[in-house]
């Protein structure tokens, strides 16, 4: 697969333009990585996008006797590449949104980034079965990508538009993102074998040079008049108080 660099290079440019055209109100119908011809300038390459000509236009245009605008397409009809279709523009849907371009431009970057098609089958009705249930045609090819650039395709190719990017600056902010870090191992602290051996309680009690302060109930020395562990005074004697 390219570096992550490079594909944003190339694809970035890409969603760019699709999104000046939704903004503009035209769903292209037809992405795929034929309708996008690279222009080298300056020694880059600049991707074009090409081939409006099935594109949908989603303001009210003049409309023929039959009702179909003039210059459209019928919105009843399937158009577009088979391999590179929504589920909905192979389901023949009416309304077909942004989030139809997301998801052939899903299947675009997939084929930029493994050299395979998202879908492909022996037949066309195998193909349009795969799209419509969202069965890649080699799923494992993802795992071998930036797992930023897997995540943006897999959220790209989803079977609903709802679960897609909800336009294609969204899509572009998702493969801007920086890839997540792997937790650097926390080192297990190193157990220290303690300078003295605790004595137990039956040895405690049988030492007359210990004893156990009256206030936290540790060991301190029989002799003691303040105890190390909560600064306490033992003697009852003296005022007790606590050491700042």
């Amino acid at each position: 697969p390219p570096p992550l660099a490079e594909v944003r290079e190339l694809f970035l440019p890409v969603l760019d333009a699709i999104a000046e055209a939704h903004r503009r109100g035209i769903i292209h119908r037809d992405l795929k990585p034929a309708n996008i011809l690279l222009a080298e300038e300056h020694g880059r390459l600049i991707p074009k996008v090409t081939d409006f000509g099935i594109a949908k236009i989603l303001q009210a245009l003049p409309t023929d006797a039959g009702g179909v605008a003039r210059g459209q397409t019928r919105a009843d009809s399937r158009m577009g590449t088979l391999a590179y279709m929504s589920p909905e523009q192979v389901r023949g849907a009416k309304d077909v949104t942004a989030q139809s371009d997301v998801f052939s431009l899903g299947a675009t970057l997939y084929e930029l980034c493994t050299g395979d098609l998202a879908f492909d089958g022996h037949s066309d009705y195998e193909i349009m079965s795969d799209i419509v249930s969202g069965r890649l045609h080699k799923p494992a090819r993802l795992d071998a990508l930036p797992t930023v650039l897997g995540a943006a395709i897999r959220k790209a190719l989803a079977v609903a538009p709802s679960d897609r990017f909800a336009s294609c600056e969204e899509f572009a902010l998702a493969l801007m993102a920086r890839p997540a870090q792997a937790p650097k191992p926390v080192a297990a602290a190193s157990a220290q074998a303690p300078t003295s051996s605790p004595k137990p309680v039956a040895a405690e009690a049988a030492d007359p040079a210990v004893r156990r302060c009256p206030m936290c109930n540790e060991v301190i020395l029989a002799s003691a008049r303040k105890c190390k562990h909560c600064l306490e005074f033992i003697d009852p004697a003296v005022t007790r108080m606590k050491q700042v």
